[in-house]
C-alpha cells in the first residue's frame, strides 16, 4: 500500500543548506522546550557560575574580619555547599533530557535514511556503492549525534557562562567588562581563520572514507575469487593504496586540528594573563578592591573556558556539518519512484502489453528499440538471445525498476505510469539468478515480509518448492539457521528457498531471471521441478540462457540488439531455422 505523506518525516523537511535549522527540527525542539533545557542547565551549572562570587565574598570577609561576623562566613559556605549538592539531581535530570532528545534524533534519522533508500529509484542505487550508503547510515549519523551532544553540553555551557560572566563584570566595573569584550574577538578570528580549512579537510576525509568502505566491502565479497585465482597479494596491495589515501587525508585533518588547538591555547592564555595584569594595575592604583582580582579572574576563566570549548568543538562541528550534507545526498535526492496519488491495484490478472518501447541507460544508445509484445494472463513467455540483447532490461521495466523513454507499458490495460508500482509488486514474485537470502532460519527466509503464515500453508509451499527432503535432513528442520546469504546451503537449495518465498505469496505474475544458469545438472533438475509448480496458471516471464529450461514456455521471444527478431513455440522456431535454431545448435 502507498505510504501517506507525513510532514513530520525528516526527509520531507531536511535541508542540508540550513544545517542548524534542520538539526533543530530533527531534535523536535521548540522555544518552550529550549527554554526548559536552559533553565535546568542553569540550575545544574550554578556551582560553576557562583564560584567567582563565592571567592570574592569569602576573601572580603577574611580580609576584614572586624567588619564581619563568623556567622557570615558560615552562611556563605553553607549556601555554596547546598548549591553543590543540588548539582547531582539537576545534572541527572538534564542528562536524561538530552539523552532522550539525542537518541530519538538518532533513531529518526536512521529510520528516515532507510525509508528514503527504500523509496529511491533503482537508477539511484545502481549509481551508488553500497559501502558509501552504509557509511551515511552509520558513520554520518554518528557524527551528527556527536555534534548534537556537544551542542547541548558545550553550547549551553558557553551561552550561560559567557552571558553570566559579562553581566557580573559590567555590573561591578564596566571598564573590566569592556576589556573582557575586547579580548573575545581573538577567538572569533581563530574560528574564522580555521573554519573553511577544517571543512575542506573533513570533506576530503569523508569522501576518501566512503570510497574505502565500498572497496573493503567489495574486497570481502570477492575473497573466494581472489583465493581461487591466487591473487591475494594483489588485493592486499590494492587495499593498501586505499588505506594510504585514508592515512594521508586523516593526517591532514589531525594536523589542522592540532595546530588549531595549540594556537587556541596560546591565544587564550595570553588573554587571561592580560586580564590579571590589567586588574592588578587597577588594584595597585586604588581603583578596585583586592578581592575583585580573584572574582574577575575567575569570571574571565569562565569566558575563556567557554571560548576554548567553542574552539575545541570546531572539529566536531566541521565533521557534523559535513555529515549533514552527506546525509542530504540521500534524503534530498529527487530520484524517487513517484507513487503518491496513483491508482492502487488490489487484484492482478496478469495481462502485460509493451507498445513500441524504446529505452536507453543514461540517454545513451538505445538498448531496447521499438519493442512491442502482448502477453495474455497465465501465459508463459521466455526471452532468449545473446548477452546484451535486452532481455533483463525488459523484465526490469516490467517490475518498474526502469521506465521507457518512449512507448507505453500496460498492466491489465492500465498504463503503468498511472499505477502505484508498490501495489503492483505485491502481486509479483521475482526469482533472480543470484539468490538473495538473509541471516536467519529457512522459515524466516520463506515467509520474509509476511505475517501469520499457517504451518499447513508453509508445508504445502515447501513440498511444491521440492525442499521437503532437504529440510528434513537439517538439524533443526525448517528452523535451521542458514547463515549470511544462506552460505550453509548449496546453490540449488538456495534457489529452491527463493522459489518457496515466491510461491508462498501466491503471485499473479512470476519473473524468473536466469534462475538455473549457475546450477549443475542435478540441481537444475530439482529447481526445474519447483519452477514448474511455481508457474502453473500464472503469467510468467523467463529470461534464460539454457534453452533446456524453457521447453514448457507458451511462446519464446528471441531478442537481438534490443529488438524482437523471432517469436513462437520451440517447434515453430526450430522449423524457421533462424536465430533460435543457431542458439539451440550451439548449446547442443
Amino acid at each position: 500500500m502507498a505510504q501517506p505523506y507525513d510532514k513530520n518525516h525528516i526527509e520531507n523537511y531536511y535541508n542540508s543548506s540550513r544545517p542548524v535549522y534542520t538539526l533543530y527540527r530533527i531534535l523536535q525542539m521548540n522555544i518552550w522546550r529550549l527554554l526548559l533545557f536552559l533553565i535546568v542547565f542553569t540550575i545544574k551549572h550554578l556551582p560553576v557560575l557562583i564560584t567567582p562570587l563565592y571567592l570574592r565574598y569569602t576573601i572580603a570577609i577574611v580580609k576584614e574580619p572586624t567588619g564581619h561576623e563568623i556567622y557570615d562566613l558560615w552562611l556563605i559556605n553553607i549556601i555554596f555547599f547546598i548549591v553543590i549538592l543540588q548539582n547531582l539531581p539537576s545534572h541527572m535530570l538534564f542528562a536524561k533530557m538530552v539523552i532522550r532528545r539525542i537518541r530519538t534524533m538518532e533513531h529518526r534519522l536512521r529510520a528516515a535514511l532507510i525509508r528514503k533508500l527504500q523509496q529511491l529509484s533503482i537508477t539511484f542505487h545502481t549509481g551508488s556503492k553500497s559501502g558509501r550508503l552504509q557509511s551515511k547510515v552509520l558513520r554520518d549519523v554518528d557524527n551528527v549525534v556527536q555534534m548534537g551532544n556537544h551542542l547541548f553540553h558545550i553550547g549551553f555551557t558557553n551561552v550561560v557562562s559567557i552571558t553570566w560572566s559579562l553581566a557580573i563584570a559590567f555590573s561591578n566595573d564596566y571598564i573590566v567588562g569592556i576589556f573582557f569584550v575586547v579580548c573575545m574577538p581573538i577567538a572569533g578570528f581563530l574560528i574564522y581563520k580555521f573554519k573553511s580549512k577544517m571543512a575542506a579537510h573533513n570533506r576530503s576525509y569523508r569522501i576518501q572514507l566512503e570510497s574505502m568502505n565500498s572497496s573493503v566491502a567489495e574486497m570481502i565479497n570477492s575473497i573466494p575469487v581472489s583465493r581461487a585465482h591466487g591473487i591475494e597479494q594483489s588485493e592486499i596491495r590494492k587495499a593498501d593504496k586505499y588505506f594510504h589515501k585514508i592515512y594521508k587525508a586523516g593526517s591532514d585533518v589531525d594536523m589542522v586540528n592540532q595546530i588549531f588547538n595549540a594556537s587556541t591555547w596560546m591565544s587564550l592564555k595570553t588573554a587571561m594573563t592580560a586580564v590579571i595584569a590589567f586588574t592588578a594595575f587597577l588594584v595597585f592604583y586604588g581603583k578596585m578592591p583586592l578581592e575583585n582580582i580573584m572574582m574577575f579572574n575567575s569570571l574571565f576563566v569562565l569566558v575563556l573556558h567557554g571560548i576554548h570549548s567553542i574552539l575545541s568543538f570546531m572539529p566536531f562541528l566541521a565533521r557534523g556539518l559535513e555529515s549533514v550534507k552527506s546525509i542530504g545526498e540521500v534524503l534530498e535526492s529527487p530520484d524517487l519512484e513517484y507513487n503518491q496519488g496513483k491508482e492502487t491495484v488490489s487484484q492482478v490478472k496478469g495481462a502485460i502489453k509493451y507498445d513500441h518501447i524504446y529505452f536507453s541507460y543514461n540517454n545513451r544508445q538505445n538498448v531496447i528499440k521499438d519493442f512491442s509484445l502482448d502477453i495474455r494472463p497465465g501465459e508463459c513467455i521466455a526471452f532468449v538471445g545473446e548477452s546484451g540483447a535486452g532481455k533483463s532490461t525488459i523484465v526490469n521495466m516490467t517490475i518498474g525498476f526502469w521506465r521507457p523513454q518512449q512507448g507505453q507499458i500496460l498492466l491489465d490495460q492500465i498504463d503503468y505510469n498511472n499505477i502505484d508500482m508498490r501495489s503492483w509488486r505485491q502481486h509479483l514474485a521475482v526469482v533472480p539468478q543470484n539468490t538473495i537470502l538473509f541471516s536467519g532460519t529457512i522459515r524466516e527466509n520463506i515467509t520474509y515480509g509476511l505475517n501469520n503464515i499457517s504451518d499447513a500453508k508453509l508445508t504445502r509451499t515447501v513440498e511444491a518448492a521440492n525442499l521437503t527432503t532437504t529440510i528434513n535432513n537439517l538439524p533443526d528442520k525448517i528452523n535451521t539457521y542458514i547463515g549470511e546469504n544462506g552460505l550453509t546451503l548449496s546453490g540449488g537449495q538456495r534457489q529452491r528457498v527463493a522459489i518457496a518465498r515466491a510461491l508462498i505469496r501466491d503471485p499473479a505474475v512470476i519473473i524468473l531471471d536466469e534462475a538455473t544458469s549457475s546450477l549443475d545438472v542435478v540441481s537444475e533438475n530439482q529447481v526445474q521441478k519447483a519452477i514448474n509448480n511455481l508457474i502453473q496458471n500464472r503469467t510468467t516471464l523467463i529470461v534464460a540462457h539454457r534453452l533446456s529450461t524453457i521447453r514448457h514456455a507458451d511462446r519464446i521471444i528471441v531478442m537481438k540488439k534490443g529488438k524482437i527478431i523471432e517469436q513462437g513455440t520451440q517447434e515453430q522456431l526450430l522449423q524457421l531455422n533462424g536465430e533460435f535454431a543457431k542458439l539451440k545448435n550451439l548449446q547442443n
